[in-house]
């Protein structure tokens, strides 16, 4: 996890509130090494999004909560990192190719026949 992404997760959440979440994620994923508070807020700004709004919703303790219970679920269930892919409850470790994956979702079609 990097030292930012608490408050990008957020900053989705608060963008969402505004059907943006999209454009600010692309926008922040772009330059995740480099995130913090003033270039979220920079990235909200260029995605289009009501800043008065935006900047009420990120102090919001609602969406701080709604982090912090998919992180204990996250943790609970293995995810290492985002974007994280399971098949069929399992995480898909060997999804590192398109050939992987599918060989993994190949293998949970027939287990469930």
């Amino acid at each position: 996890m990097h030292k930012a992404a608490k408050i990008a997760s957020i900053a989705s959440l608060a963008a969402d509130k505004q059907n943006k979440c999209l454009e600010l994620s692309q926008l922040m994923f772009k330059d995740y090494k480099n995130l913090d508070d003033a270039l979220i807020r920079s990235l909200a700004e260029k995605a289009g999004l009501d800043m008065a709004a935006f900047d009420k919703d990120i102090k919001d303790p609602a969406l701080s909560k709604i982090i912090d219970a998919e992180m204990m679920l996250g943790t609970k269930v293995g995810v290492r990192g985002v974007p994280a892919i399971f098949v069929n409850g399992k995480p898909a470790k060997k999804a590192r190719s398109l050939e992987g994956l599918s060989s993994m979702i190949d293998a949970a079609l027939k287990s469930s026949k």
